[in-house]
């Protein structure tokens, strides 16, 4: 640990090695890969074997231990039993219990989290300015992360029958910001991928006649219907794809 200034309470102090995206996913992907893996950052540079895990000295030892276990833990997990639980039912009955507000802000405070790391493997990701406070304000205690910004998520699937799903479990998509539009609705999007889903977030709000559609969390819905969707075709995807190459496959 060294000293220095903790980037969420703002006070001089010891840090500690921080994760973006938690660290419990990378040790889950490189358990089965002996330590290493295929990885890729947000810069396009070739594929390469590493042990990285996102790791950054962010943050004080007792703001990480609020990140993990306000934040980490429980969108850890959600994810865990939503992949056990996707898995063994049929495709018309993907409705998974949820806490729309947790799961929204564990979303949140890893783009924030990615934005703000020197680490190698968020290289090339930023929020802008204006949006910073957007995502701080939304991931304080007590906070409504739904009054500025939408969220989805969603089941990524390899159209081309090329990965199985499996493979796709084990892959990380750093974290990419791009401006687009959802049915005329012009807005930031921020996405990224873990554990077999697409993690999504709007800004602005998207109009709740969009919203309300499948895969989208909602404060007062305490399910999400979970989507399918084609991992090649989502469009912060494509230039990897291109290239053949992906985020973070293991090595075996």
């Amino acid at each position: 640990m060294q000293e220095g200034k903790c980037a969420y309470c703002e006070t001089e102090r010891q840090l500690c090695n921080s994760h973006a995206i938690p660290h419990s996913v990378f040790k889950k992907i490189h358990r089965a890969a002996s330590g290493q893996a295929l990885t890729l950052d947000t810069s396009g540079n070739p594929p390469a074997l590493s042990n990285e895990s996102g790791a950054d000295l962010l943050l004080c030892e007792c703001c990480e231990a609020q990140m993990n276990t306000r934040f980490d833990a429980y969108g850890y997990n959600w994810m865990n039993c939503a992949r056990k639980h996707l898995s063994s039912i049929p495709s018309p009955r993907r409705s998974i219990p949820v806490d729309p507000t947790r799961m929204a802000q564990f979303i949140a405070s890893v783009l924030w989290r990615c934005s703000i790391s020197s680490s190698k493997t968020y290289r090339g990701f930023s929020l802008p300015p204006a949006e910073v406070n957007l995502f701080l304000s939304a991931i304080a205690k007590g906070a409504d992360p739904f009054i500025t910004m939408s969220f989805s998520i969603k089941d990524i699937f390899d159209g081309n029958d090329h990965y199985s799903q499996k493979q796709l479990e084990t892959f990380i998509f750093p974290p990419i910001g791009y401006d687009g539009s959802i049915e005329r609705t012009q807005l930031r999007l921020y996405t990224m991928s873990m554990m077999g889903f697409h993690l999504a977030v709007t800004s602005p709000r998207l109009p709740y006649a969009i919203r309300s559609k499948p895969s989208h969390l909602l404060r007062k819905s305490k399910h999400i219907f979970i989507r399918k969707t084609d991992f090649r075709k989502i469009p912060s995807y494509g230039k990897y794809i291109e290239a053949g190459s992906l985020s973070l496959f293991p090595h075996v």
